[in-house]
């Protein structure tokens, strides 16, 4: 192979950086080359977690292109599949906003060490955030982070202490949509009753509330047969 004859005459050259900072490694995960991927591992091991200029691992590039191949060779050298780039963006995160791959092989990255419930910069996990983007497969990125074990009731980590369930409720204004999502969530094993934001309000108490207009009538109902209780 090209490769293999080019480290061999020169291995430095697996640790050199174009002008954006990506490594031959980074070059051949955008590419999908898992043998290339696998020789570089193999023989230079140490920059399976080398980053570009935007903090990007082989691990980000190849996630992007959902080059499940690479992901899984990248795994079985230890990549870090939880570094954040300058974007706050891990791999599985990325992997889920693309759309491109089932649960079942974004389940290999968690096998290999990928955290769900990870917390980025603003305090939200993936499941927060695929709830809260205005993304056309918002629906798919929360059924995705449910099928892979996302704590469904979790809290924000900020003042607002908003659950998934309450953000879904809230901030999505296409009625249909919103029902989607909170029928996912609810579905998903996401609790009706529990507090949605730091003054202890249910996600029903939000439907409910005169401001939130008609359209929250649906999902209320939904809530309601998941056994909401308006008191609590």
């Amino acid at each position: 192979m090209l490769v293999e004859r080019a480290l061999q005459l020169d291995p430095k050259c697996s640790a050199a950086k174009d002008e954006f900072g990506a490594t031959a490694l980074h070059l051949a995960a955008r590419y999908g080359h898992v043998d290339v991927v696998e020789s570089l591992a193999i023989r230079h091991n140490t920059i399976i977690n080398a980053t570009d200029q935007e903090y990007r691992t082989a691990a980000h590039v190849a996630a992007q292109g959902g080059h499940m191949g690479v992901l899984a060779s990248l795994a079985r050298h230890l990549a870090n599949f939880n570094k954040p780039d300058s974007n706050d963006r891990v791999p599985l995160g990325i992997l889920v906003g693309n759309g491109s791959v089932s649960a079942k092989s974004a389940q290999k990255l968690v096998a290999a060490g990928a955290v769900v419930d990870r917390v980025d910069r603003n305090g939200r996990s993936g499941l927060h955030n695929a709830v809260a983007t205005a993304a056309e497969t918002r629906a798919a990125q929360v059924q995705m982070w449910i099928k892979l074990g996302a704590n469904v009731d979790k809290q924000v980590v900020d003042s607002s202490r908003a659950t998934p369930l309450y953000i879904a409720a809230t901030e999505i204004s296409d009625e249909e949509e919103c029902l989607t999502v909170v029928r996912l969530l609810l579905e998903g094993g996401a609790h009706p009753n529990k507090p949605g934001n730091r003054e202890g309000q249910t996600v029903l108490q939000a439907l409910l509330d005169p401001e939130m207009g008609c359209e929250a009538i649906p999902a209320a109902h939904e809530c309601f047969r998941a056994g909401a209780d308006y008191r609590k």
